[in-house]
């Protein structure tokens, strides 16, 4: 019998403490020690973000490893751990490129006219064809038309042959480069603050209206993720570029910080709606 590796033993442990299910995190651990000894680029199943966010943290623990969440697109929801030895991947731009040939983009289009087809209309479609979850990205619902479908490129050639309606609409699916996926504008809300410091019960209770000794509690409740990563207190520093996210409540961008005569921080937020 195989001796357990200490190191994988303690970063799967390192991952189940961040709550990321024990399978998963074996799994792509293990293929990321397979990428480092293949030289080989590899990439995980879809993820929820809290998981691709634990599981990145954790690969930078292994020396000469290049790890990056990717979704098929900047800002994706669902996400791969894309892995690979930093020889073979110099940087980010790199990395993806070598992982681009493993994600598809599938457009689905059908006469929707006179009746919305939902997210989860297009999901119960993909799992009704046999595609298991872990396999498929972001959905990207287009009103009227149908949707685009980020998934894995072992499942699209299935997919365009067996999906064939969604709800009762006959439709067509066709494998398309990653390059033409149309991203809906987000709809956000734009709040400014200005705020004696930059720890997320300051900020974070400014972006959603409630009390920093309320945020303060979520936080210690574990409903309080910055990056979706748990926060446990309210003394977190935030920046500009992350996200926070209190369960519940919603979900918030820090988008600029900048100082005042008076040494404050000006801050703007935007708050997804």
């Amino acid at each position: 019998m195989r001796a357990a590796d200490p190191l994988m033993e303690k970063l799967v442990a390192a991952c189940t403490g961040r709550g990321v299910d024990r399978i998963i995190a074996q799994k792509v651990l293990s293929s990321a020690k397979s990428a480092m000894r293949d030289w080989s680029c590899v990439v995980s199943d879809f993820l929820t973000p809290p998981e691709s966010a634990a599981l990145v943290a954790t690969l930078a623990q292994l020396p000469r490893l290049s790890a990056h969440a990717w979704g098929g697109y900047p800002d994706a929801e669902r996400t791969a751990v894309v892995c690979a030895h930093e020889d073979v991947a110099e940087d980010t731009a790199q990395l993806l490129r070598l992982a681009a040939p493993q994600f598809s983009l599938l457009s689905i289009a059908g006469d929707f006219e006179g009746g919305k087809v939902a997210h989860r209309d297009v999901m119960g479609a993909v799992l009704h064809a046999g595609v298991s979850r872990a396999k498929i990205g972001d959905i990207l619902v287009e009103e009227g038309v149908g949707a685009q479908v980020v998934a894995h490129a072992d499942v699209a050639a299935f997919l365009e042959a067996q999906l064939v309606s969604v709800r009762d609409v006959s439709v067509l699916v066709e494998r398309r480069p990653l390059e033409e996926i149309r991203v809906p504008e987000r709809r956000v809300k734009l709040i400014q603050t200005v705020e004696a410091s930059m720890r997320i019960d300051a900020v974070v209770s400014a972006g959603f209206k409630i009390s920093r000794s309320k945020l303060a509690t979520m936080a210690k409740s574990g409903l309080v993720f910055l990056n979706y990563t748990g926060v446990k207190g309210p003394a977190k520093n935030v920046k500009e570029g992350d996200v926070v996210s209190v369960r519940g409540v919603g979900k918030l961008k820090i988008a600029e910080c900048s100082m005042t005569s008076k040494g404050r921080y000006r801050i703007s937020m935007e708050r997804y709606i």
